[in-house]
């Protein structure tokens, strides 16, 4: 249940404390206050995560996201900015490919959303469910 599971986020947080170096207890932190709706503290525990990794893209691509939670779903501004970021460094980056779809649509270009998404389509088996997936978003998007 809710509770078990935010008990155990703050018994991460707790030992974070404690040792703050630990980066892969400030991924697992972030990626499980993104899992219960607390954007606000998944963007604090990612920045965490990035002091101790700052060149980590997957890292970028979550915090992003965060940023996007936490400002009502929108990836306007910074989390836009990061990925740009994401995809200057690896122009396949799956997570930055993606994101990148998500902040053409926002800005209302099924075009560029459409590229990123073949872009990643690509890298997947063609028979496979993230490959039906991305397709949907295509179709979507071009329609």
């Amino acid at each position: 249940p809710m509770a078990d599971t935010q008990k155990a986020i703050e018994g991460l947080a707790l030992r974070l404390q404690e040792n703050p170096n630990d980066l892969e207890g400030w991924v697992l932190l972030g990626r499980s206050l993104q899992a219960t709706q607390q954007a606000e503290r998944a963007v604090r525990a990612f920045e965490f995560a990035l002091k101790l990794a700052p060149r980590n893209l997957d890292l970028k691509g979550y915090y992003a996201e965060a940023l996007a939670e936490a400002n009502q779903g929108s990836m306007r501004g910074k989390p836009a900015e990061i990925v740009a970021e994401i995809l200057r460094q690896d122009p396949r980056h799956k997570a930055g490919l993606w994101l990148a779809g998500i902040v053409a649509s926002e800005e209302g270009d099924g075009a560029r959303a459409v590229r990123h998404w073949q872009a990643l389509r690509s890298q997947f088996p063609a028979d496979s469910e993230e490959a039906r997936q991305i397709g949907a978003f295509i179709e979507q998007a071009g329609s």
